[in-house]
């Protein structure tokens, strides 16, 4: 597959505090599992860390987020996505996975110049998928399975949800994305 020139470099972002994941989709990119870069950063703390254990979490992950998004960047042609916020969530680790997302944004701007765009979860794995398996926990299993075919082989899940959402996002910005025939598993490209 040949590309402009003027391709970009687009960033899947799936953001949590004891696993963000990062992916690379590189402006020559194939639809293959060559080329593109990831990396998984975050850790738990102890139910009674202080709250400077807290914040120093978010700074490590925002961190190692951004730097990753820093060696990959291409001028004026890097586009970031990052999966938006489970609203439908309850717990305590909402408001921490808030300020983390704030911080990414953030420095994202303020470093790199680079403006996150928000992107569900659902709309990336229907691009992907084309329908979405019905029943609770049944599209992540889809998704990692649909990728596995086509030899993406990450260590964690977060990772292929962060392949998604920069697979949709090439899409969102004129790229053409890795997606499947409804009802079949074989890949378009």
């Amino acid at each position: 597959m040949r590309r402009c020139k003027h391709a970009p470099v687009v960033f899947g972002l799936d953001l949590s505090l004891t696993g963000a994941a990062a992916v690379m989709l590189p402006a020559d990119w194939d639809l293959s599992e060559y080329g593109v870069r990831s990396v998984l950063c975050g850790y738990a703390l102890e139910k009674d860390a202080t709250p400077q254990q807290r914040v120093a979490r978010i700074c490590d992950v925002t961190n190692a987020v951004v730097d990753f998004v820093e060696s990959y960047m291409a001028p004026r042609m890097t586009h970031v996505f990052v999966e938006g916020y489970a609203y439908s969530a309850r717990s305590s680790s909402v408001t921490q996975l808030a300020e983390l997302g704030g911080a990414v944004r953030y420095e994202l701007v303020r470093r790199l110049g680079i403006t996150a765009v928000e992107m569900t979860a659902s709309r990336a794995r229907t691009y992907l998928l084309g329908q979405l398996p019905r029943g609770k926990g049944m599209q992540k299993p889809a998704v990692v399975h649909a990728l596995r075919k086509c030899g993406f082989e990450f260590g964690s899940t977060d990772e292929y949800d962060a392949l998604v959402v920069a697979n949709a996002g090439l899409a969102e910005v004129g790229g053409s994305g890795l997606t499947f025939a409804m009802g079949d598993r074989s890949p378009i490209q």
